[in-house]
């Protein structure tokens, strides 16, 4: 079952064996709509993030997936809100909950607010560090975008697990594998900031002791062919409903919006755009 934000607040109510066990939704924080929902809540009287997965063929795989990458990354010394719950709902939804972090935003939102080269270039460094750390532990971040961090009292946080993968049994990453994860972050970045790529190389390889010269000679040929594979499935992706764009079909045309300019404005349009084209 999805909610909307017209529910909230509403209870969501824990399979539990100590009882009744109730959590209070009170924020809608991200929603994939027919996938999965992110809540903040309170629970035990404590602020929590619950996260339901809800597409009835695939959610218990999808937890499972979670909770394992959120586990293998407690294993590090990778910050990560702590796991509080790992179970299902009274109605047999799967759910997680998290400690609640304080003052956070993601590094995407932070790395937008950077106004400067040398703080852009600070939070470079820390953030290869990190995942400079999970390389070593033999973990890999396959969906590695700033939106799956969060920044909370200046510390980088992991939140996304279900993209985390164990490779090579635990032990640390081989170049050829690092260097294909470090390019997948690098191209999120425009390239009028690769001149801030040496430097953070040399932060990661420095966190390894690994050669940072041979690293980055493999980097200039995985970056621009993931650079490439990215702007296909963005392109690919405009075209249908995900987590960034909304898809309308209507008498005679189909619309694709970004989802968050959705609005009585954009309805508005939508429903009459020739009135729009003449003022």
């Amino acid at each position: 079952m999805a909610y909307s934000k017209d529910d909230l607040p509403f209870a969501l109510h824990l399979k539990s064996m100590h009882g009744q066990d109730t959590v209070i939704c009170e924020q809608l924080l991200r929603d994939l709509p027919g996938k999965r929902q992110v809540f903040k809540a309170c629970w035990r009287q404590c602020a929590v993030v619950v996260k339901l997965f809800l597409d009835p063929k695939t959610a218990r795989r999808h937890c499972g997936r979670e909770k394992a990458g959120i586990e293998a990354l407690q294993e590090t010394s990778v910050p990560t809100p702590e796991l509080l719950f790992a179970g299902e709902l009274e109605n047999g939804t799967p759910a997680l909950i998290f400690d609640f972090l304080a003052e956070a935003e993601t590094a995407l939102l932070l790395w937008d607010n950077l106004r400067t080269s040398e703080r852009m270039a600070d939070f470079l460094h820390q953030f290869v560090e990190l995942v400079a750390d999970l390389h070593e532990a033999g973990l890999i971040q396959e969906d590695l975008h700033l939106e799956n961090f969060l920044v909370s009292k200046d510390r980088i946080h992991a939140i996304d697990g279900a993209a985390v993968r164990i490779r090579n049994a635990g032990k640390p990453l081989g170049m050829k594998a690092s260097s294909r994860n470090l390019a997948l972050l690098f191209a999120q970045f425009s390239p009028v900031h690769d001149e801030l790529i040496g430097a953070a190389v040399l932060a990661y390889a420095q966190q390894r002791k690994l050669s940072s010269q041979h690293l980055l000679e493999r980097l200039q040929h995985d970056l621009p062919v993931v650079r490439r594979r990215r702007r296909r499935k963005y392109i690919a992706k405009c075209t249908r409903t995900c987590s960034e764009f909304v898809r309308t079909r209507m008498a005679g045309r189909i619309a694709v919006s970004r989802r968050d300019q959705q609005g009585d404005a954009l309805a508005h349009l939508l429903d009459d755009p020739d009135t729009f084209m003449q003022c």
